[in-house]
């Protein structure tokens, strides 16, 4: 009841966005504009009745305070990078690099 007709899926949409939910990798299509609010943490996505439901980041607030295991995906861009053994310089990628 909490999300009826409130879901901001595009039918236009065209860009998939994948997220990793229950142990497998799942996709929503988002508009270009949807893309950056998803990832700067604006818009979230929940999971309901195996459906993916594009919604505000305050809704899946208000989701998640009833069953949090319906959030599927909650950017946190205050979040800290992970420990990323990829990030040490010496893996960088030059840019004189021919393939």
């Amino acid at each position: 009841e909490l999300l009826k007709d409130k879901a901001l899926n595009a039918a236009e949409a065209e860009h998939a966005r994948h997220f990793e939910y229950g142990g497998k990798i799942r996709r929503v299509y988002v508009t270009p504009d949807q893309l950056k609010a998803l990832n700067a943490g604006e818009l979230a996505v929940v999971q309901l009745d195996g459906r993916y439901l594009l919604v505000t980041a305050a809704l899946a607030d208000e989701v998640a305070a009833l069953l949090p295991s319906l959030v599927a995906l909650k950017v946190d861009p205050d979040a800290p990078a992970g420990d990323d053994p990829y990030a040490d310089p010496q893996y960088q990628i030059p840019d004189d690099l021919v393939w």
